[in-house]
């Protein structure tokens, strides 16, 4: 099956509105997939509140419902500063905190299998040494 990959109309681009819908737990894979083909495959801005409310809504939900999760606000609240400093180790997508560590890129998630497979030990003494 063919898949159609069509330049968004702007690369790179800030992932919060659709990160904000993806606080549903129930729905969050639909929720992450859907606004994805949207920019990748039909070149839609997912920057704009109307482009994530029509995903949405086109998936039979309530857009500015799940847009406006007190969820997501607290998450947030918790992960950012007001002046923009990153919190809590999330730094962008996809990213994954496991026992501490971050793996951070579509293009590290062979090292997170490696390690949820006990594959990729970490010496954490010898990092804390390294970044010292």
């Amino acid at each position: 099956m063919a898949v159609a990959l069509v330049r968004p109309s702007a690369h790179p681009f800030n992932p919060l509105k659709p990160l904000r819908i993806t606080s549903n737990d129930g729905l969050r894979e639909a929720l992450a997939v859907r606004p994805l083909d949207a920019v990748w495959s039909e070149g839609r801005d997912i920057t704009t509140d109307s482009v994530v409310h029509e995903v949405t809504d086109s998936m039979g939900l309530n857009g500015k419902e799940l847009f406006g999760q007190e969820s997501y606000r607290r998450d947030q609240a918790k992960a950012s500063s007001s002046n923009g400093e990153c919190h809590s180790g999330r730094f962008g997508v996809p990213s994954f905190v496991v026992d501490g560590e971050i793996f951070w890129g579509n293009d590290r998630l062979h090292f997170l299998k490696a390690y949820l497979q006990g594959e990729l030990p970490t010496d954490k003494a010898k990092l804390d040494e390294i970044l010292t």
